[in-house]
């Protein structure tokens, strides 16, 4: 035992939430699917595919740039 109390229905609280993402994720999911095979996307799932990491490496990208600005803030603060 830990020795943290929690609140009762913290974890029904969490488990609700999580419900609640995922299901969002599904159905833009689903929307984002059924939006490329209008298009006329062959293999929509690989196109999905690519859009994710893209936006992952843009993230990551994104990261690193505002890690080396709030470096270069400190060291012009000092």
């Amino acid at each position: 035992m830990s020795g943290h109390l929690h609140p009762p229905g913290a974890g029904t609280v969490l488990g609700a939430a999580t419900c609640g993402v995922q299901a969002a994720s599904l159905r833009v999911d689903a929307a984002l699917e059924h939006w490329l095979v209008g298009r006329g996307a062959a293999h929509p799932r690989r196109w999905m595919a690519i859009l994710a990491v893209l936006a992952s490496l843009a993230m990551d990208a994104a990261g690193d740039r505002v890690r080396t600005l709030a470096v270069q803030d400190r060291r012009s603060a000092s």
